[in-house]
């Protein structure tokens, strides 16, 4: 037993266990998967508020995080650009470099892993901006378990303020259009602007665009 101030605690060797019952009423033996007994004691709390509150993880909550990137990406491949999707394949790669393939999505549901990645991830240079990125991520993954509610401590890196502001002015826009209008006959930058005023695109984004983009904006 783990005492009687935890009467509802047991060891089975060095690891703490309760018991549980299901919507039949069967008695379950669940793993509290640590050995410390304040540990346990939070895990203890946090399980039966899920149990509570009908909002325990699935059977996701099993899977491998290889497992996990590799259905992620199928289900996002489907509703964002080239681009996005090679950037979040990218993101994947260093969750899995970082907590490792093998690593089952129960125990990366923890804000101790989640500190330790966001630490070195900084560590290797990226910024706070790319890190939390990379988390929205991994609460996607997470969510899809019904494990992110264990990870409610989570908050994301202070970012620096940035010295653009959102939008041109109505001045600047004059501007813009007065310079891209003495642009040469033949040339593509009176378009570019016009089109980026209006629709907001990066240069990137309108480099990769096609006539056939363009009429469907006209509409």
């Amino acid at each position: 037993m783990a005492g009687r101030h935890c009467p509802y605690l047991h060891r089975r060797g060095q690891t703490y266990y309760f018991f549980r019952k299901d919507e039949d009423g069967a008695r379950h033996e669940e793993s509290l998967r640590t050995a410390d007994l304040r540990i346990a004691k939070e895990r203890y709390r946090t399980r039966t508020d899920e149990i509570a509150n009908g909002c325990s993880p699935n059977d996701r909550s099993g899977w491998t995080l290889q497992q996990a990137c590799d259905d992620w990406l199928d289900r996002r491949r489907l509703f964002i650009a080239r681009g996005s999707y090679q950037s979040e394949k990218s993101i994947v790669q260093n969750l899995q470099r970082i907590f490792g393939r093998e690593c089952r999505l129960r125990v990366l549901a923890d804000i101790t892993h989640i500190h330790q990645y966001q630490h070195q991830r900084l560590t290797e240079g990226v910024s706070a901006k790319t890190v939390n990125n990379e988390m929205i991520a991994l609460k996607g993954i997470l969510r899809l378990a019904h494990l992110w509610q264990r990870v409610h401590e989570y908050k994301p890196l202070r970012t620096k303020q940035s010295d653009v502001p959102d939008a041109l002015t109505l001045e600047e826009s004059r501007m813009l259009l007065q310079v891209a209008a003495g642009a040469t006959a033949n040339g593509v930058a009176s378009f570019a602007a016009a089109l980026a005023l209006s629709t907001g695109l990066r240069s990137g984004e309108i480099k990769k665009l096609r006539l056939g983009d363009l009429l469907i904006l006209a509409f």
